[in-house]
This record gives C-alpha cells, structure tokens and sequence, in this order.
C-alpha cells in the first residue's frame, strides 16, 4: 500500500554520510520514540515474495529454539550489507565504543548515542531490541562504500512506536543522507505525525517518496518494508 509523490534527479551519492537508526539527518534533532528491532539494510530491491518470506521466517523463529530439516534459505541474507539484530545486553552510549554489531558480515557495526545516555537494549520483538526515549538516543554506524547504494535498496525492521510524531519528518527509524544537500541522494524510513510509514529517496528539492495507506498501531510491533528500484 503506498504511493509515489515525486521523482528523484542527480546522482545517488550517500558516501560521506553516516547511517543514523532512530533519528533523522545528522543536523536535526528528531529522533525515534520507542523500540527498533532487527534492522536490516539490501543492496538490491526485495520482491514481495522475498519480503513475505523474510517475515513467515521471523514468525516461525519466535519463540523456536531448533528447527530440523529446515530447507535452505540462504537467499534471505543474499545481498545482506547491514543487520543490526539489537540483541546485545548493554551499550556503551558514548558515540565511539561499537557495540551495536551489525551481524551481515560487512562489519558495519554502530556506536549508541548520545554521550552518557542509559539506553541499554531491552526485550523486544526477537530478542533484545534498541530503546529510543524521543529526545536525544540514537544509533551511529560507520559510513562504508556497502551501505551506500548506487541504484537500489531495500529497509527492514520491526518497530514499536509508543509516540507519534510532532511534524512530518519527526520519528525516522533510520535514514543515511544529507537531506539538506541538493545533489545528493538520502534514503530511510520515517515514522510520519499521521502514523503512516514513508520511504523517502532524495535530496531537499527532489525526491522519492513511498508512504503507506494504512496507519500503524501505537504500542504494538509492527514489520516495516521499504524497496526502492531505481524506477
């Protein structure tokens, strides 16, 4: 369910710019308030199939601790470039310590924020998941050439919001770009003041935008996709 406002012109040039889970663009100060859980971030554009299969996994892995004779799905984690589970026990919010492991095997792992911020994981939807008060907690991962795609991407997560948000671009679950920046190309996922989830690929004048016809659940977990094919 979504629609497209607008196209996107220029080159997609993230490289430079670092990839932020729950808060929007480096310069501003919207953040994330709730629960963030198994982010993960392809190279390529996820067909409904794949995503659909992405999701039965996760639903049969709740709660399920072995699985025998299960068939090969290996083609999940095909052109995987970030998975940030958030199942560790503690972070080190100090912007610098990385401790939140990105679990793709690109090493992209994250630093919790801000300096001296009690954001610990908790229990969410698998596991552990990041908590985010609204305010000031975020997640800062390295900029590398595999977060940065030429052409296409694909988001996932889990989210639980507990807020909406206070303007139009005020709750992102996670955005890598400068938005501000005319010629480049941002992209993430923004949790919208209407409770709509939209998918922006773009700079401050022109951009892609995805935003989803129903509305999601305050306080309930809810499984957020955004694919982008260049088209």
């Amino acid at each position: 369910d979504q629609s497209t406002t607008d196209t996107t012109t220029g080159s997609w040039e993230t490289t430079g710019q670092y990839p932020l889970i729950g808060k929007y663009d480096a310069a501003t100060t919207e953040f994330f308030n709730g629960f963030i859980d198994e982010v993960k971030v392809y190279n390529y554009a996820r067909t409904a199939s794949q995503v659909n299969a992405d999701f039965q996994k996760s639903a049969s892995a709740e709660g399920t601790s072995t699985r025998l004779g299960a068939s090969n799905q290996s083609f999940l984690s095909n052109g995987l470039v970030g998975y940030w589970k958030m199942d560790e026990a503690s972070w080190t919010s100090d912007c610098s310590t990385e401790e939140v492991l990105d679990f793709s095997g690109n090493s992209n792992n994250g630093e919790s924020c801000p300096n001296g911020a009690a954001n610990d994981p908790v229990g969410g939807k698998f596991g552990n998941a990041g908590s985010f008060d609204g305010t000031n907690d975020y997640v800062l991962v390295d900029d590398t050439s595999s977060l940065s795609p030429t052409t296409q991407v694909t988001i996932s997560q889990w989210i639980y919001p507990t807020a909406a948000g206070r303007s139009q671009a005020d709750l992102t679950t996670i955005w890598k770009g400068d938005i501000s920046v005319s010629t480049d190309q941002s992209y993430g996922l923004i949790f919208m003041d209407t409770r709509a989830i939209v998918m922006r690929i773009g700079s401050s004048s022109t951009f892609d935008q995805a935003t989803s016809t129903s509305v999601l659940t305050l306080n309930t977990w809810t499984h957020v996709v955004g694919t982008y094919d260049g088209k």
